[in-house]
């Protein structure tokens, strides 16, 4: 019977993470989203080295290396290329 709670509470925490991890850029219109190439460029401009530009969370996600050659994963506002988060 301790099993139930256990459960329920792990999809609670699996599905709050989810949320969390959506809520990263706000929601945008794709016709006002940038191409992947602006957001590389951008992306090149602070001094990443870009090795995978891709959707994630409703964000540009740049995969790369940063000034020291760390992995590094830059979320990027779809619209405006504000940096938004930064993994690494």
């Amino acid at each position: 019977m301790r099993l139930v709670p256990l459960l329920a509470g792990a999809v609670l925490v699996f599905a709050s993470a989810a949320a969390a991890a959506a809520d990263i850029c706000p929601s945008v219109a794709k016709e006002r989203w940038l191409s992947k190439e602006a957001i590389a460029a951008k992306a090149r401009e602070l001094g990443y080295q870009v090795r995978i530009v891709q959707e994630e969370h409703g964000c540009w996600e740049v995969k790369g290396l940063d000034a020291k050659g760390a992995r590094v994963e830059v979320y990027f506002h779809p619209a405006t290329a504000e940096v938004v988060k930064v993994k690494g």
